[in-house]
């Protein structure tokens, strides 16, 4: 008979990779598992760390900046709204009438182009401003 052998005889290549494949299996499954617990660790870590500063912060400064951008909003509306009257204003002749008027005015001419002689009718008629002269058209409407 012959004695049993004592040395292991040399596996293939090819056969220790069905063992590795299992190992990186079961890191993927026990790193699959635990990473939603170590995210909500590191969530609450920071948040005791720096606390909610940082977030109410944020919010404040988002909100002034809501706040401040619809005033802006508001105002730029308003706006809009009074050159959309001063628009639709010039369309009529009488106003464009009026307006001709008033620059001669505060120029000091008449409308022949003569000095004005009645000198307190230029001091009486403000500059031309979109708003005032169109205030005066929508009151004597």
């Amino acid at each position: 008979m012959t004695p049993p052998r004592t040395t292991p005889t040399p596996r293939p290549s090819g056969t220790s990779a069905p063992g590795l494949r299992r190992a990186l299996v079961g890191t993927a499954t026990v790193v699959g598992d635990w990473l939603p617990i170590v995210g909500a660790c590191g969530l609450l870590a920071h948040l005791s760390l720096l606390g909610l500063r940082p977030v109410l912060a944020e919010r404040e400064f988002l909100e002034d900046r809501r706040v401040r951008i619809a005033e802006e909003h508001s105002e730029l509306e308003a706006d809009l709204r009074a050159l959309e009257r001063y628009e639709r204003a010039l369309d009529d002749p009488i106003f464009r009438e009026r307006l001709r008027w008033q620059w001669r005015l505060s120029a000091g001419t008449s409308r022949a182009g003569e000095p004005d002689l009645e000198g307190t009718r230029a001091q009486d008629t403000r500059a031309l401003d979109p708003a005032g002269g169109l205030e005066r058209f929508e009151t004597e409407r």
